[in-house]
């Protein structure tokens, strides 16, 4: 037994109930570690998973014990993820790394009752982030430098009718995709030696 958040009911409101029915996630995982060449490590992973949940329809009872449903894949969750990294380390205490992850389409909670202005597709397109670092290591610390989502993929419209706070199309829930935009950031890590016990 579970309790089900229901966004396509209404695109105006968040119904929750116990589970009408049937419920059901399968998953399927492989993963992949390859040293093609010294100090290179390559990683490969990707997942397939199917979650579904029955809903009640819009026009049933919620005293009818489940007898009118629909089964739906759970919104924002996507069938299919990847990932690629690759680390490189040189001689002389360099490490350049490198990740790809790739996010397949995800199912995006019914809007069709909204304004046409208001309205979402029934899919998110699938994208793919990059992130990329490069670390100078020191006898006592270590310089990066790195990048997150060089590509600057971003879900262009994270909220419904933004402009409207108080508009009963006011919707901020739907975000399926990244909010923050290209970001490099820098860092130094040190390392402090324990002193000796006497």
């Amino acid at each position: 037994d579970q309790v089900i958040a229901d966004y396509d009911r209404s695109p105006g409101a968040l119904w929750l109930y116990n589970q009408p029915g049937r419920s059901w996630s399968r998953s399927v995982q492989f993963e992949m570690e390859l040293q093609p060449r010294k100090r290179t490590e390559v990683r490969l992973a990707y997942r397939w998973q199917d979650v579904r949940s029955d809903y009640l329809l819009p026009d049933s009872s919620m005293n009818t014990g489940g007898t009118s449903t629909r089964l739906l894949r759970r919104p924002m969750v996507p069938v299919h993820r990847a990932m690629v990294n690759v680390a490189y380390r040189t001689k002389k205490r360099w490490e350049w790394d490198a990740t790809v992850q790739v996010f397949g389409s995800k199912r995006i909670p019914s809007t069709a009752s909204n304004p046409l202005a208001t309205q979402m597709p029934e899919q998110s397109p699938a994208y793919a982030v990059l992130f990329l670092q490069v670390t100078k290591n020191f006898k006592k610390g270590a310089f990066y430098i790195g990048v997150e989502n060089l590509g600057d993929f971003r879900q262009r419209q994270l909220i419904l009718d933004s402009r409207n706070p108080f508009s009963p199309y006011f919707d901020a829930s739907l975000v399926w995709g990244p909010a923050i935009e290209r970001m490099v950031y820098v860092g130094f890590r040190a390392r402090f030696a324990s002193s000796k016990p006497s």
